[in-house]
């Protein structure tokens, strides 16, 4: 892990509670972290001295080691053979000693995520010194507002609804007074949920068109605000929705009369909208109409696209004029369509409820603005609706993401400077660039692709654009200054900087339409846990906040570092080369399977071959917690980049190796080094999961679970057969493996 740079401790700003109560997380934790660290030190040298099997120059005794060797220990289940589970292997410990509490799920990610924000908390609860710019001094004014749960008891539900009725003209539902009969009011209200980063009826964005990346294009999706599907059909759920909606609205006012009715007739229209949804399988096969403003008028004549597109999005909320040529790209056709038909049935029906539904919308996402009364779910309701509950652990924690999501250059750039080792960036790249050269040396081995499918591939594989760490316009002030220009922040006021923020992202979507693509910008802040592909601009992203340990850490055994980080770069390489991904060449160009421009009919069909294997083996991994298998055809992109990922990683160590010699062992484990390359990968996705939780990964998740994230890749390498001397036939050693990259 980089080492933290040591910085001036200053007034805290931060209400005492949660100050108090996270030094006090943060000095137990260290004081548990160096005991244990003590002891196994002291118990490593003594063994790396007495045992006659070890030599003592084989052996790591720095403290990067020990912590890797503690944590190791810490997560296995020794008494499990590795051949059967690998997964409870490394990560079994792990599960039995993990408390869940309130939270859905804890794992390896969870915990960096969480030790990310307790870092980012030193740095955004400090008084402003002289040397903080201006973005600098509004993220710690953003976090203020966020903590200041005071104001939001006091004044938080009178400020949404006078927001509502400035922006909507009222809420029917709380007063009838507030309702318009008039069939424009419903487009106006559309629209002014879409300039507040509400997304009704369509997600509606500006982004590189998918034919040419190089023009941007209005692109139309399905919206995500709705419910899970498949709680709609559940009667219970139901009834539960239906008293939440009311408990708010009597809190509101008490004097209301009963609205049974009315909330019915609403949430029966939010369920008919949302059954139209397509689901995660669906959404993957990319398919989408190229169309103009002009032919979207003409297929769906019933809807106003003139009012609701040209005038009211782009008019008035951009200030920028289109016209009926402008290109649009529509996808999820199938709910678009039906959405349309169901909102202007309803406007001839019954205007009332479509306001009411219209309004709900936006208080379900404005829930965490809201005193306590309102936003707090019974233990019961949070269970069956985790999504309604934005602020469900340490408030100061998600407090700390929200800043980090709204402003994440500026807040990445305070991380970088304090917390990021800036030789883990240049280490790193090497990292990226061998696995990289190993992937390309592997396309030259298959024998199942053309000469022409593997020169496609072999270019885009040599194109791929690699960002590592942070980019250096962080450290620009005048850049970063610029950027964030408009980022004016209250010190109190949470609901007006979130509505701010999110107003200022949506118009500046929407000039980009005017504005000629940059295919190599960064796409990522860098005080992330995470890391990405993105196939239109064929670009990987390594953010500084996933360079450290279990992942990646400049002082540890490469064998760890390839499991760990190695793994991730090569998984998303091989999003490159997944079942969506190969469909974009190297410019980021879509080529559809029948138009043969891209690889050969002959080389799409034995790629085909080689994915169902993986579909089947993983529709047959059953999540023995909830009685449910796994979907292989939804999660089979993620799948397949999780395979080939751990295999180029694992040969470019290999051949790392043989360049460099082999490395030191860890201290106290009796494990050589290819076998610590896969206790590291199978310990990056150590998890401990609700069931609830599981019911909605399985239903609607694009990955594989935490534990067939670990047995489906292992069970299909030979390496780890070899490495673990496990038996042909064995659990984690099928005699069947499935593989493409």
């Amino acid at each position: 892990m980089s080492e933290a740079i040591q910085f001036e401790l200053k007034e805290n700003l931060v209400p005492a509670k949660y100050a108090q109560r996270l030094k006090k997380s943060i000095s137990l934790l260290s004081g548990i972290v160096t005991t244990l660290t003590l002891f196994v030190i002291v118990l490593v040298v003594f063994v790396a001295r007495k045992s006659p099997s070890i030599e003592k120059n084989k052996i790591c005794l720095s403290h990067a080691c020990v912590k890797a060797a503690n944590m190791v220990i810490e997560n296995m289940n020794f008494s499990v053979d590795p051949c059967e589970d690998f997964y409870e292997f490394t990560c079994g410990s792990f599960v039995k000693k993990t408390v869940l509490a309130e939270n859905q799920r804890i794992s390896t990610f969870d915990r960096i995520e969480n030790q990310l924000g307790q870092s980012l908390s030193d740095l955004l609860t400090q008084s402003d010194s002289e040397s903080d710019i201006e973005p600098i001094k509004n993220a710690k004014k953003f976090l203020r507002s966020c903590l200041n749960e005071s104001n939001i008891e006091k004044n938080g539900d009178a400020k949404l609804m006078r927001f509502i009725i400035k922006e909507f003209d009222g809420w029917p539902l709380f007063d009838p007074i507030f309702f318009r009969n008039e069939t424009q009011h419903a487009y106006k209200n559309l629209a002014a949920l879409y300039k507040y980063g509400i997304f009704f009826l369509f997600d509606l964005y500006v982004n590189p068109s998918i034919s040419n990346p190089t023009i941007p294009t209005f692109k139309i999706y399905q919206p995500s605000w709705f419910l899970d599907k498949s709680y709609y059909e559940k009667e219970e759920k139901m009834n539960s929705y239906k008293n939440f909606i009311a408990k708010i609205l009597r809190l509101y006012n008490s004097s209301n009369s009963d609205l049974t009715d009315d909330i019915d007739k609403m949430v029966e229209l939010e369920k008919k909208l949302a059954m139209n949804l397509l689901n995660t399988a669906e959404k993957r096969i990319m398919a989408y109409e190229k169309m103009t403003i002009g032919s979207l008028k003409k297929n769906f004549s019933e809807f106003d696209w003139e009012t609701f597109i040209q005038k009211k999005v782009f008019k008035e909320i951009g200030n920028i004029s289109i016209g009926d040529n402008q290109e649009v790209e529509l996808f999820s056709f199938r709910y678009v369509s039906n959405a349309i038909k169901i909102f202007t049935e309803e406007l001839k029906k019954d205007k009332k409820n479509l306001d009411n539904l219209l309004i709900w919308s936006f208080v379900k996402k404005s829930l965490h603005f809201l005193p306590k009364a309102y936003s707090g779910l019974t233990p019961k309701l949070a269970k069956m609706f985790p999504e309604l509950e934005r602020f469900t652990n340490e408030r100061l924690l998600e407090c700390i993401y929200s800043v980090t999501e709204q402003m994440e250059y500026a807040v990445g750039r305070l991380y970088v400077e304090n917390f990021f080792n800036h030789d883990s960036k240049k280490a790193s790249f090497e990292m990226i660039k061998n696995i990289q050269n190993e992937f390309k040396i592997m396309l030259n081995e298959y024998d199942w692709m053309d000469r022409v499918s593997r020169k496609a591939a072999l270019e885009k594989a040599d194109s791929i654009d690699i960002k590592v760490g942070f980019p250096e316009f962080i450290f620009n002030d005048t850049y970063l200054i610029e950027m964030y220009q408009e980022y004016k922040m209250s010190e109190v006021e949470f609901f007006e900087n979130t509505y701010l923020i999110n107003r200022i992202l949506i118009e500046d979507n929407l000039k980009q339409i005017l504005k000629k693509v940059e295919r190599k910008v960064w796409q990522m802040g860098p005080a992330i846990v995470n890391a990405f592909y993105n196939p239109q601009s064929n670009q990987i992203c390594f953010p500084a906040g996933i360079l450290q340990a279990p992942f990646y850490d400049s002082k540890s055994p490469n064998y760890l570092n390839y499991g760990g980080i190695g793994a991730v770069i090569g998984h998303e390489i091989t999003h490159g080369f997944d079942d969506r991904g190969r469909k974009f060449d190297k410019d980021g160009i879509f080529h559809s399977d029948d138009s043969g421009s891209l690889w050969s009919n002959k080389a799409v069909e034995n790629y085909k071959n080689k994915a169902q294997c993986i579909i089947d083996q993983y529709s047959n991994f059953l999540v023995k917690q909830i009685n449910k298998r796994l979907n292989g055809n939804q999660t089979q992109g993620e799948n397949i980049a999780d395979n080939g990922g751990l295999k180029e990683s694992y040969r470019a160590y290999k051949r790392w190796e043989e360049k460099n010699g082999k490395e030191p062992l860890l201290p106290g484990l009796n494990f050589n080094q290819d076998q610590l390359f896969f206790i590291n990968y199978g310990q990056i996705w150590c998890g401990k999961y609700k069931s609830s939780y599981l019911e909605k990964a399985v239903s609607k998740g694009l990955h594989s679970v935490g534990d067939f994230r670990v047995r489906g890749t292992t069970m299909n390498m030979e390496a780890f057969s070899k490495a673990f001397n496990c038996k042909p036939g064995q659990q984690n050693n099928p005699i069947k493996k499935c593989s493409i990259w």
